[in-house]
């Protein structure tokens, strides 16, 4: 988003603070990276919107949401600001896995991080299920992306490997918030590292809450055996160092 929004390369070391003003038709919704300031609505039905000034932030981590989404589910804490969005269709469908357990999990990260939501200085964390989503972005910051089939659960009928799903994408999207969001690497050729993070608390934050999926076995299996099976392999790069856009792409079989 940022190469169209701002025209600037990004570089992970500069980090900038974000006032962002929104004008849209009345009957959308606009989301940002945090909390709305203010609202105003012209004769001609057109809404402008402003959002609280960012935290300093990346400027791949900018995101804007324009659409009639509904809010899903609202929190109670008085910590941070949980909300989640989805279509007006599928608004009933967070209730069995993400209503009981997004408290639990971001109480986990605070644990291990040793850094609460809060103290971030960004409270929000909004939840946003998109049917058509294609999840391309590498961290999200107060905002956060899902596929529907990620998030949404079907009640009773939620089988256990969907409950597992849900866990492990949220514990991944949250992690972000503490690494890529508010710490990063200095450059591209070490953005891996804010993966592997992810990648290791999406297994372990879920098996602290709910130990029945053995969540750090499968982690042996689905991440240490499967890495190990791919870096004997001929095709992968080792580390590198990259100053161009086109070569990001290749950094990420390095994982």
């Amino acid at each position: 988003m940022q190469e169209w929004l701002f025209h600037v390369w990004t570089n992970l070391t500069l980090k900038l603070l974000f006032t962002l003003t929104v004008k849209h038709p009345r009957e959308y919704t606009v989301l940002s990276n945090t909390l709305v300031s203010s609202e105003d609505t012209d004769m001609r039905g057109n809404t402008t919107t402003t959002f609280i000034t960012t935290p300093k932030m990346s400027t791949y981590l900018v995101s804007v949401i324009i659409s009639k989404f509904v809010v899903a589910l609202t929190g109670n804490e008085d910590q941070y600001e949980f909300k989640i969005f989805t279509r007006q269709s599928v608004r009933n469908l967070t209730n069995k896995v993400v209503g009981p357990y997004y408290s639990k999990i971001i109480a986990k990260l605070n644990d291990f991080t040793g850094v609460t939501y809060e103290n971030i200085s960004n409270i929000q964390c909004y939840q946003v299920a998109i049917n058509d989503y294609y999840p391309y972005s590498m961290g999200e910051f107060g905002l956060f992306m899902y596929r529907e089939s990620d998030i949404l659960d079907e009640g009773d009928k939620t089988s256990p490997r969907d409950t597992q799903n849900i866990l492990m994408t949220m514990a991944y999207k949250l992690s972000h918030q503490w690494f890529g969001g508010d710490i990063s690497t200095k450059w591209w050729s070490d953005v891996w590292a804010n993966e592997a993070v992810s990648t290791y608390l999406k297994y372990f934050i879920p098996h602290q809450i709910n130990n029945e999926f053995d969540l750090a076995y499968q982690f042996v299996v689905e991440v240490i055996q499967n890495a190990l099976q791919l870096d004997a392999l001929p095709v992968i790069r080792p580390f590198l160092q990259t100053n161009l856009m086109s070569r990001l792409p290749e950094i990420f079989n390095t994982n």
